[in-house]
């Protein structure tokens, strides 16, 4: 077996025709690696950070294989943009996320935004938009929609890569309430911001952007459901009721967008490599074929949705 990088999309139809063949594309999970989120960004004068900022940028960019993406937070206070709450209980007890939480974009962060996305410093590395608080997230919309508007043959995609949808129908509502327990335990989806509000499924759709469902059971579904379905004993009863909730995020998304081309936005994105409570029958890619074959059989036994197929069959979606 070979394994391939690859930088463009002629490369990675070049590799596709190999057998054997794992195809790796770089991506960068959090973009304090530039330099933000430590005691020594804290302390140095904006002009300077902001140069070093930039300085680390164009080193990415002159790599043999500068990343895809990058998403512009994580759990943590970078100096670049406020971070959705992502951790529950009792993780949060231990690691406190509350410096930046929930803040807009700042000067450094709209310096870095601008700088990985130009063409003129080298290849456009996108925005990955998960970790963002919902506050940053509505500031950056605002700044794709006005490029997208201007720049209609030269769009930039807004991706969120590994995410679900919560269920409500703006932004704005998806913060009335704190990200407290108490919001995610009722409700069939996972309700806190961090997921994706019907209004933000739009504007993905029309940037032609992609939403990674991510295989992490804790967000995709309220807290006291997951407990019902992990404590399963019939394994195959299990899979059923999984399937169903990750198609219901699926559907969420594309009932949002309201026709067939919501289709094409919908990716996965497991976050495998993350520390995440995964789904209990698929706890790596090894089982992606077994989810494959979950997800068909749920589609085709119960018709399940069947008016936001919009004429695709189960195989096809």
């Amino acid at each position: 077996t070979e394994f391939v990088l690859v930088s463009s999309y002629k490369e990675l139809a070049q590799a596709l025709k190999k057998k054997d063949t794992v195809i790796g594309i770089i991506t960068i999970e959090g973009a304090h690696v530039l330099g933000g989120g430590t005691e020594i960004a804290d302390k140095m004068k904006q002009e300077d950070f902001i140069q070093l900022l930039t300085k680390n940028i164009q080193a990415l960019k002159n790599w043999e294989h500068p990343p895809f993406m990058i998403t512009l937070s994580h759990h943590f206070w970078n100096h670049l943009a406020g971070h959705s709450k992502s951790m529950k209980r009792p993780i949060n007890n231990v690691l406190n996320q509350n410096k930046g939480k929930n803040k807009g974009i700042t000067e450094a962060g709209w310096q870095v935004i601008r700088e990985l996305l130009s063409t003129r410093n080298g290849k456009r590395i996108l925005i990955d938009t998960k970790h963002m608080s919902a506050a940053s997230r509505i500031e950056y919309y605002e700044f794709i929609k006005n490029h997208n508007y201007i720049n209609p043959t030269n769009k930039i995609p807004v991706i969120s890569s590994h995410a679900a949808a919560n269920g409500f129908k703006t932004i704005d509502s998806s913060i009335e309430d704190a990200d407290f327990m108490a919001k995610a335990r009722k409700d069939r989806l996972f309700k806190w911001s961090i997921n994706i509000s019907d209004e933000e499924a739009n504007i993905i759709h029309d940037s032609e952007g992609l939403v990674g469902l991510m295989m992490d059971k804790g967000n995709l579904g309220g807290i006291d459901l997951i407990k019902s379905i992990s404590e399963h004993k019939d394994a195959e009863k299990q899979r059923a009721e999984f399937a169903q909730l990750f198609l219901d995020n699926a559907f969420q998304l594309v009932k949002a967008v309201g026709k067939k081309s919501g289709w094409d936005m919908i990716a996965i994105g497991t976050d495998f490599d993350g520390s995440i409570t995964h789904i209990d029958p698929y706890e790596s890619a090894v089982k992606m074929p077994l989810l494959q074959q979950d997800l068909l059989d749920y589609l085709e036994k119960h018709k399940y949705q069947k008016d936001l197929w919009f004429g695709y069959t189960p195989v096809q979606i």
